[in-house]
């Protein structure tokens, strides 16, 4: 086993090699692979699952950082994919896993690019899977929602009611709790597994039940903040009764004013943790010192 990260790692697992690698750079993924080429004649299993966030909506979203998420997150799996077929076509059973997110087809606020990025994650691994499932390689994308990662302690911040808003996410969960890496890992390595040999081109989600919650406080959970209007349903069935649809046939059309775009963990869903755990947060934040009536503050 291989394990490429762009930081060398110095703990020691047996059986597992360590080596530097930079996925956005496709001569470090030329020489990663001509590497790999040089030590084992075949490759059996990939795992993509470099990934990065930034958490701002697009607005607020320079196009280098919205350039740089998609490095990582889309042209690197590309990089990576593209120079290993040479070696996954000498394997009787290869497989391919790439790491998406369920914010690849639900979206959470503030995370526009990185949205963006993993909603390419599902189309790629469907074509991957219709090129080269015929030369014995399968393909699957694993799409976690919320786990215990660094990325998501980042999102939890260091400062204010953390506590509270880690309780808000759990409670937003049917299952109560988010999940750990050793959950991902098992689908992982059932993916990797001849016990999945006729998996492939599948979006695998495992997200504790989050994007199948059923919509409760269901205005709130509207983009458009109301709820439908017969008449607007009314303009869509008869612009599909029309010939001005007459290209439209074998399709559900979706209007819900945004209620299935939105991850259930929109903020207004708990929106008075987030109040709560904002002010605290800001309490922390700010620090006071009296000195000759002298008060001074200091954002962080």
């Amino acid at each position: 086993m291989v394990a490429a990260d762009l930081a060398l790692q110095s703990a020691s697992v047996d059986g597992v090699s360590y080596m530097p690698y930079d996925v956005t750079d496709e001569t470090w993924v030329q020489g990663m692979f001509t590497e790999l080429e040089s030590r084992w004649d075949k490759l059996d299993i990939l795992v993509n699952a470099a990934g990065i966030e930034i958490e701002k909506t697009i607005e607020e979203t320079s196009l280098e950082e919205w350039n740089r998420v998609f490095a990582v997150n889309v042209t690197g799996m590309f990089l990576t994919c593209k120079y290993a077929l040479p070696l996954l076509r000498k394997s009787n059973s290869a497989s391919v896993i790439n790491f998406g997110s369920y914010d690849g087809y639900i979206a959470d606020p503030g995370l526009a690019a990185y949205c963006a990025s993993k909603g390419a994650v599902p189309a790629l691994t469907k074509a991957m899977a219709c090129d080269h499932d015929p030369e014995g390689i399968r393909v699957n994308a694993v799409c976690p929602g919320y786990v215990d990662t660094p990325m998501l302690q980042s999102f939890f911040g260091s400062s204010g009611d953390i506590d509270s808003l880690k309780q808000a996410v759990r409670d937003v969960h049917p299952i109560r709790n988010y999940g750990q890496p050793q959950d991902v890992a098992n689908l992982v390595n059932w993916l990797a597994s001849d016990e999945a040999r006729y998996a492939s081109g599948q979006l695998w989600i495992i997200d504790g039940g989050l994007s199948a919650l059923a919509k409760k406080d269901a205005l709130s959970r509207h983009a458009v903040g109301r709820f439908g209007k017969p008449q607007e349903i009314a303009r869509l069935a008869l612009w599909l009764a029309s010939d001005d649809a007459e290209f439209a046939s074998g399709q559900c059309y979706t209007l819900d004013g945004g209620l299935t775009a939105a991850s259930p963990l929109n903020p207004q869903l708990f929106q008075q943790n987030l109040i709560s755990f904002l002010f605290s947060r800001a309490v922390a934040e700010i620090k006071l010192s009296v000195d000759n009536r002298t008060v001074q503050t200091r954002r962080v």
